[in-house]
């Protein structure tokens, strides 16, 4: 199949076309964060406080520590 003839048209301009509307979503206004004050207890605030290091130690370790001549290592060791 062959082209016998080629006619020449308008130019097409694509930026004549109107644009389509397209609908934007409504835009909802997002309700500020709700807050709520808490008061928490002397006991709750003591147990969120981190444990001193002798308190999670093992008795290896406190051994060790109290052959060292540690006061506090011995004082734990007596109680035991």
């Amino acid at each position: 199949m062959a082209i016998s003839s080629i006619t020449a048209s308008q130019p097409y301009n694509i930026a004549a076309e109107p644009a389509v509307a397209r609908e934007k979503p409504p835009q909802s206004k997002a309700a500020p964060p709700l807050q709520d004050t808490i008061e928490l207890s002397k006991a709750a605030l003591a147990a969120l406080q981190p444990k001193p290091v002798e308190a999670t130690e093992t008795l290896t370790q406190t051994i060790n520590e109290a052959a060292r001549g540690d006061p506090k290592a011995l004082a734990k060791l007596a109680k035991k």
